[in-house]
């Protein structure tokens, strides 16, 4: 476990000294280098006990793998919060898409159910930090014709649904005039 958390807190050293720089671009080249040169001195001074102490438990080639997989997760989370940078999640059918989302495609699950099928359907799921709205594109490409349309809806209280999601129930019910019945 000490070998995960030094590979962890390397890692964050290490994305800064490569990729911190990024958000200071009119910072001079020179001075970039060298505080970059300066946060990696940092990194390796986590990076070099971590595979002394973890090659007592793994191979060198696992310590690699373990590195490598920390350094994508480690980056994915630096790109989206500090960079502020859209990440794509997911590509993939709606059928995928809902065995390892299920909480936020209804959307995507009702339009591949009302066209082409859950396997046919393609979905994205994208985490985007600049986006203030839950934001769904729809682009519909068929051999007679091609459309698009977004909807970004505010968020509910709710994290598992919109807020339109509640007022179009209302309006539906209202529109038909319909009681609330329970049971038969």
């Amino acid at each position: 476990m000490h070998t995960i958390l030094l590979l962890t807190i390397s890692n964050i050293f290490m994305t800064l000294a490569w990729y911190g720089h990024l958000k200071y671009k009119d910072t001079p080249l020179w001075l970039a280098i060298l505080a970059s040169w300066g946060i990696a001195f940092v990194e390796y001074c986590f990076q070099v006990p971590a595979n002394r102490i973890g090659h007592y438990d793994f191979t060198a080639a696992q310590l690699k793998t373990i590195q490598e997989v920390i350094t994508l997760a480690v980056f994915c989370v630096f790109s989206v919060l500090y960079l502020r940078e859209p990440l794509k999640l997911f590509g993939g059918s709606a059928g995928e898409a809902a065995k390892g989302f299920p909480a936020n495609l209804n959307v995507a699950v009702a339009l591949s159910l009302a066209g082409v099928g859950p396997d046919r359907t393609l979905v994205e799921i994208w985490a985007d930090p600049t986006v203030t709205r839950n934001v769904h594109r729809i682009e519909v490409e068929a051999d007679s014709a091609r459309f698009s349309m977004s909807i970004e809806n505010i968020p509910s209280e709710n994290p598992k649904t919109g807020l339109i999601t509640a007022l179009s129930v209302i309006a539906l019910l209202r529109k038909q005039r319909a009681t609330l019945c329970v049971g038969t």
